[in-house]
């Protein structure tokens, strides 16, 4: 069974094209699990939260890959902002911060 902190609402997964890493976000917990598929195993949990430790409530809620897949991009909905980190050493991935996105206004 897997250790993590996935039971924090998972609601989005995004997996490497040679399906050795999965990687799951987790909505309330400001987190992405980090997962070795042969291995069964988190090897990371990036926080994806404004600063570390922040509470939660950026509502990580979506994920994808860039074509080389060196680069994570973490939707944080209610931060209005995608996460950004570098993710081409599993389990050594460093945040590279945040890029501003329009929010949704609700009349």
């Amino acid at each position: 069974m897997l250790k993590s902190r996935l039971e924090i609402n998972p609601n989005d997964m995004c997996i490497a094209k040679n399906n050795d890493y999965l990687f799951v976000a987790n909505a309330n917990d400001n987190s992405v699990a980090v997962i070795d598929i042969q291995k069964r195993k988190v090897l990371e949990t990036l926080d994806a939260g404004l600063y570390p430790g922040a509470p939660s409530g950026s509502t990580t809620n979506a994920l994808s890959l860039s074509e080389d897949e060196k680069t994570l991009y973490v939707a944080n909905a209610d931060n209005n902002c995608l996460a950004v980190f570098d993710v081409s050493k599993p389990g050594n991935s460093q945040s590279k911060g945040f890029i501003p996105v329009g929010g949704i206004l609700l009349l």
